[in-house]
């Protein structure tokens, strides 16, 4: 027998039976004053801003399905089309007031840079008035929560919060 497969034995036997705990598990149950679950992406009923993220696989395999295949097809399509139905679903989870500024907030500009890259490769391809419209607006967008992004860094970096540690 293998030394590895005799030590992996032998403290496999020594490690206690784990047992479900709470505390463990805490994102995976109910609270008990209400019926909605914790995840950590919420907290207080707030939404964080990495949901923004789950646009950009689609948007980014867009781009790499059309630029190696060097075609649009229906395949293509439909992983554009379903990014830019994601964005607008969770457009109005991510983007409330209520959600408070911190470093993490960068990750917003990765799915909408790659959505916008998206949109412009489609519309071009579709010639539609309307895509090319709503590809320039995503585009504005993106210019303007870049500009927002950089102004509300610099102001927590000057207040010295952006470099500070968690209490």
């Amino acid at each position: 027998m293998n030394n590895v497969a005799v030590f992996a034995i032998i403290h496999a036997k020594k490690q206690p039976a784990r047992t479900r705990d709470r505390r463990r598990y805490r994102f995976a149950f109910p609270n008990h004053d209400s019926d909605q679950i914790d995840s950590p992406c919420s907290a207080a009923g707030r939404t964080y801003a990495f949901h923004d993220i789950l646009i950009a696989p689609f948007e980014v395999g867009f781009l790499g399905y059309t630029n190696v295949l060097q075609r649009m097809d229906s395949f293509a399509s439909l992983l554009f089309y379903f990014g830019l139905f994601l964005f607008i679903v969770l457009f109005f989870k991510v983007f409330k007031e209520s959600v408070p500024f911190s470093p993490s907030w960068w990750a917003v500009s990765f799915p909408i840079a790659a959505l916008s890259n998206a949109a412009l490769e489609y519309a071009i391809f579709v010639h539609s008035w309307l895509l090319i419209a709503i590809s320039a607006v995503i585009l504005a967008f993106l210019s303007v929560v870049l500009i927002i992004l950089f102004i509300r860094t610099m102001y927590i970096l000057w207040n010295g919060k952006l470099l500070q540690g968690a209490a």
